[in-house]
C-alpha cells in the first residue's frame, strides 16, 4: 500500500520591488491620473490587500481594489489634504482613511473648509471616513459635520486624536442634525469631558455606537448602554 505524502505548503510570491519617485508621481496630477499611478505602483499581498512603497522603503497603503457587481470600489489611504479633496470627488472611493495629515496651517485650513468638506454635499458613494489625529478643530468638525448632514452613504465617521471638545461636539450635533444613515461616531481623544454632550446622540436617531474615552455607548433600541 503507497503511503500518502504530505503536501508541501505554497510558496510566498516575491513582491515587486518597490516603485521610484517617478513611478510614484506627485500630488499635483488629476484626481483619475494619481489614483492610476498609485494602482499601477501597488503591491499585493497573498491576502488581497494592496500596498505601496514610499521612496524609502517603508509601506504605504494604496487604494485597495475589490470587486462589487462589476464595478471597482477603493479603499483610499490620502498621504496629504491633496490627495483627500481628489479621492472624495471619485465615485468609486468608498472609504477613505486620513491619518497625522494637520489641518491647522492657514492655508491648509481654508482649503479643508472649502474644497473637502463643502463637496461632500454632493458625495453620493462614500461609506467610510476617517481624519483621525489631524489637529481638527471644533469649526472644522463643524463644517464637516455640515457636508454630511444629508450624506445618502456615510454609515462611519472616524474623528478620534484631534481637537474638537465639547463645545464642538455640540457645535456638530447642531449641524448634522437630521442625519439617518450614520450608525458609528468615534470621538475619542478629543479633549471631551468630563460629561459627554448628549446633544449628538439626540441629533443621530440612527447611531447604535459611540466611541467616547474608551467606552462605547451602544443603542439598542431605546436603551444607551455603555461599555
Amino acid at each position: 500500500m503507497k503511503k500518502k505524502g504530505l503536501l508541501s505548503p505554497p510558496k510566498p510570491q516575491a513582491l515587486q520591488a518597490p516603485p521610484t519617485d517617478t513611478e510614484l508621481g506627485t500630488a499635483d496630477k488629476s484626481g483619475d491620473e494619481l489614483l492610476s499611478r498609485m494602482e499601477d505602483a501597488s503591491l499585493s499581498s497573498p491576502a488581497g490587500i494592496t500596498l505601496r512603497r514610499r521612496p524609502d522603503g517603508s509601506p504605504e497603503a494604496s487604494p485597495v481594489q475589490a470587486k462589487s457587481d462589476g464595478k471597482e470600489e477603493k479603499i483610499v489611504y490620502p498621504k496629504d489634504l491633496e490627495q483627500m479633496i481628489m479621492a472624495s470627488s471619485i465615485p468609486a472611493t468608498k472609504e477613505l482613511h486620513a491619518f497625522h495629515i494637520k489641518m491647522n496651517g492657514s492655508l491648509i485650513y481654508s482649503k479643508f473648509m472649502n474644497d473637502f468638506c463643502k463637496p461632500l454635499v454632493f458625495n453620493v458613494s462614500l461609506e467610510i471616513l476617517t481624519v483621525s489625529d489631524c489637529e481638527l478643530a471644533a469649526d472644522q468638525a463643524n463644517r464637516l459635520a455640515t457636508g454630511l448632514k444629508n450624506h445618502p452613504t456615510l454609515r462611519r465617521l472616524c474623528l478620534r486624536g484631534n481637537t474638537i471638545r465639547s463645545g464642538g461636539v455640540d457645535l456638530m450635533a447642531g449641524s448634522i442634525k437630521g442625519n439617518t444613515r450614520l450608525t458609528s461616531l468615534d470621538l475619542d481623544e478629543n479633549a471631551i469631558g468630563p460629561a459627554f454632550p448628549m446633544s449628538i446622540i439626540l441629533a443621530l436617531p440612527s447611531l447604535s455606537k459611540l466611541v467616547f474615552s474608551e467606552s462605547f455607548l451602544v443603542r439598542d433600541q431605546t436603551m444607551l448602554v455603555w461599555c
